[in-house]
């Protein structure tokens, strides 16, 4: 499994007004991350009962039902300070699942 480093994101060199691209995918990314994580099992998520998997559920749900009042740089610092982490336990979750399979 890779390890996860403290801002590994694409995102940690770059302010959330630096590229509009990025500005305007970031957004959408949680958005896809968090109804993904809503369309788990409960199997699945009481299984891993350490990962979090309501964060990205209610940033999803924050995004889409109060899209005119979201900060772009809180979203910034919630990619670049804690995605990585949740991304490793993603793939300790798929490791786990897969091997025993």
């Amino acid at each position: 499994m890779p390890q996860s480093r403290p801002n590994s994101s694409p995102l940690a060199s770059q302010s959330a007004s630096s590229k509009p691209t990025a500005s305007a995918a970031t957004p959408w990314n949680f958005t896809v991350l968090g109804e993904a994580a809503g369309q788990l099992s409960a199997e699945i998520k009481d299984k891993f009962p350490d990962m979090l998997w309501q964060q990205p559920i209610r940033l999803r749900n924050r995004i889409v039902h109060g899209y005119w009042s979201v900060d772009l740089e809180v979203l910034h610092t919630t990619a670049t300070e804690q995605l990585a982490a949740f991304t490793a336990g993603l793939h300790t979750v798929l490791g786990s699942i897969t091997n025993s399979a």
